[in-house]
């Protein structure tokens, strides 16, 4: 809202050797982290890796991010996301699209998923269509932003020391970024990546083991049977910013599109 706001972005094909022609093929919408811009030189390689794993890949900013306008907002980036995934399908007819996100990227992936995908006909598989969204893969998530904050590293000392510093951090909180409800509310396939050593997010109290057990349990509450399409990939070795560089990662991303 507030104005019209160019996102800026570029797109990657995959090798050759993949047949990922207009009438079929897989395409990838990667949202980065909080830090720097769609330049940044290690922020490349993993998509380049995305694209090498067989799909079509757009990176963009959006706004308040690299060369892009405005100041970002929970509302507004989940409003850039829905333009970006607008654009793609648009461009990409006969495509599988997935949606993959880093960091504070796995919020705004999971807002875009609920948003489009909070209808149940948006999967169509019943109707033989392919879904509008075949599958959600997150890199080093957060269940929300209040857990990401009170389980940050930064915010340790001030717990221990400050009275009612829990409720001060979860009250002061401007954004919510609820992964978690909106991940369970809908029926995409979901594939957690995240590295054991995570220093940024702890991946037992806030991460990706505390999202996967969250969005499973809000999932077969909803539905009655089990989430079985809901996984997770723990890393040993890898932080938060190197999960790509692992030799299984290609193979890891392959086996979630096979599966979406």
């Amino acid at each position: 809202g507030g104005g019209e706001i160019q996102l800026k972005g570029y797109k990657l094909k995959p090798p050759l050797e993949y047949k990922n022609n207009e009438e079929g093929g897989n395409a990838i919408i990667f949202f980065h982290g909080n830090a720097a811009s769609r330049a940044l030189s290690w922020r490349k390689t993993h998509v380049k890796l995305l694209a090498d794993a067989g799909a079509t890949v757009y990176a963009f900013d959006l706004r308040g991010y690299g060369d892009v306008e405005g100041a970002p907002t929970e509302e507004g980036v989940t409003e850039d996301a829905k333009a970006i995934y607008d654009h793609v399908q648009g461009v990409e007819k006969g495509k599988s699209i997935f949606i993959y996100g880093h960091s504070l990227g796995t919020a705004i992936a999971s807002a875009l998923v609920n948003s489009v995908c909070k209808n149940p006909s948006c999967m169509g598989r019943q109707a033989g269509k392919k879904p509008m969204i075949s599958g959600i893969v997150l890199d080093s998530p957060f269940v929300n932003a209040t857990f990401a904050a009170l389980h940050h590293p930064s915010t340790l000392l001030i717990r221990f020391m400050v009275p009612y510093a829990d409720s001060i951090i979860r009250n002061s909180l401007e954004i919510k970024f609820p992964s978690d409800e909106y991940l369970g509310g809908v029926d995409v396939p979901l594939t957690i990546v995240q590295g054991r050593d995570d220093m940024e997010i702890n991946i037992e109290r806030a991460g990706g083991l505390a999202l996967v057990e969250s969005v499973r349990r809000r999932r077969e509450d909803r539905r009655g049977e089990p989430a079985n399409e809901v996984k997770i990939k723990v890393y040993e070795g890898t932080g938060h910013e190197n999960v790509h560089e692992k030799s299984c990662f290609l193979k890891d991303i392959d086996t979630a599109m096979r599966e979406g």
